[in-house]
């Protein structure tokens, strides 16, 4: 099996299990969202009742995210129109997905060459 082949049938796992999983982790939800941990870090640091907080959950330094309220809260933020002077949400990064599917794909080749 070629490595195209491969990168290909890891991104299309990486899309199932993201649509599977009910809790993540900041770097899951990181890709899942498309923005970067400092960003998601930095909303859920925002105080109760802003709209902007990122819903999650600490258990000791870790971020849980459940898929359903990063969804509730995706739908909640469409329309919204947020001011530079708040936050800055950069644009939906490919170059995220792309380098986890990298870092799966070669682990995956490694096993298999094993």
């Amino acid at each position: 099996m070629d490595e195209n082949r491969v990168r290909e049938i890891v991104s299309e796992e990486v899309h199932k299990l993201n649509a599977q999983c009910s809790t993540m982790k900041i770097d899951q939800a990181s890709i899942y969202l498309g923005i970067s941990d400092d960003v998601i870090r930095k909303q859920c640091k925002l105080p109760e009742g802003n709209s902007l907080r990122i819903p999650h959950s600490r258990i000791g330094t870790q971020y849980i995210f459940r898929k359903e309220s990063l969804d509730a809260w995706l739908d909640a933020q469409e329309g919204f129109v947020l001011k530079s002077n708040v936050v800055n949400l950069p644009q939906k990064s490919k170059e995220d997905k792309h380098q986890l599917i990298e870092l799966i794909t070669k682990n995956l080749v490694k096993l298999v060459e094993a």
